[in-house]
């Protein structure tokens, strides 16, 4: 029987503006039998908040163990050593991945976009014939992040209404960004896993779904700006968006669905020499 799944991302834990707390996801924990949190889950590389991100961490470790719940950590740009870059579930239907290694600035709208922009590029041109494209595309994003904390110099800084205010041509590129951001999703999955038919991903903290070129893009959204968080439940064959409600410090999703589809039946992949389900479930070097 295939485990009842839920897929979050973006919860910031430490972060003042992030998540509530650790003990406010007893709830998700208790309707999953796994629980997967798709990269951003705590910002254990920020100076200012490593100390509170890591206890949160080990809170959210108890509160999935009590209640039995397998919890799986994807790495993003905020917390890119903290577990694997990518993961295909549903043999291969479903791709779950964080979304910064999509473009080479990572976040085309920080101050330090070129930074990012030139350390992701310089990593995968070294990296390329050495880890192969996928591998070497993960490794140029934590290049690309790892830059922008130096950059920043205590960690990498988030987006708020007042920052963004200060800098007009950031709330430009930042909607640009986010016009494109399903298309470049699509345009992974094309290169990297074609039989993908949902891809569920966070990073730009839209929530949202749509259609592009038959496939199904999910963002999971974030409990910073703009809000809005939402979970992704993989039962069975079936798909299904749920917003979430945060009540006396407590996280449940909506009984009724944003969204509910099935998925098509496995294509037979004898014959493919692209990468199957269980050779892109792998950390990234």
């Amino acid at each position: 029987m295939e485990p009842r799944t839920i897929i979050l991302s973006d919860l910031h834990l430490g972060r003042p503006d992030g998540a509530a707390s650790a003990a406010s996801f007893a709830g998700i924990a208790e309707a999953c039998d796994r629980l997967i949190v798709n990269g951003d889950c705590a910002e254990l590389h920020h100076e200012r908040y490593r100390k509170l991100a890591a206890l949160e961490l080990e809170r959210l470790r108890e509160v999935c163990l009590v209640r039995g719940t397998k919890l799986e950590l994807l790495a993003g740009n905020h917390d890119p050593l903290i577990g694997p870059r990518i993961l295909a579930l549903a043999r291969g239907r479903v791709l779950v991945t964080h979304g910064d290694a999509f473009h080479p600035a990572l976040a085309p709208w920080s101050r330090a976009a070129n930074v990012m922009h030139r350390a992701f590029t310089e990593t995968f041109e070294r990296e390329r014939l050495r880890l192969g494209d996928c591998e070497a595309r993960f490794a140029a994003a934590r290049a690309a992040a790892e830059a922008e904390w130096r950059f920043e110099g205590a960690g990498a800084s988030h987006s708020t209404v007042w920052r963004l205010m200060t800098r007009p041509i950031a709330v430009l590129r930042m909607l640009h960004y986010w016009t494109r951001f399903n298309t470049l999703a699509s345009d992974f999955a094309d290169e990297y896993l074609p039989h993908a038919q949902t891809i569920i991903v966070g990073h730009s903290h839209r929530a949202g779904i749509s259609s592009v070129r038959g496939r199904t893009i999910v963002n999971t959204g974030a409990y910073s700006f703009p809000g809005k968080p939402h979970a992704l439940l993989l039962d069975g064959e079936q798909c299904s968006l749920h917003r979430l409600r945060l009540t006396r410090f407590r996280y449940t999703c909506e009984e009724d669905p944003s969204a509910r589809w099935q998925l098509a039946a496995a294509p037979d992949q004898a014959g493919d020499a692209r990468p199957i389900a269980e050779q892109m479930n792998r950390p990234a070097s």
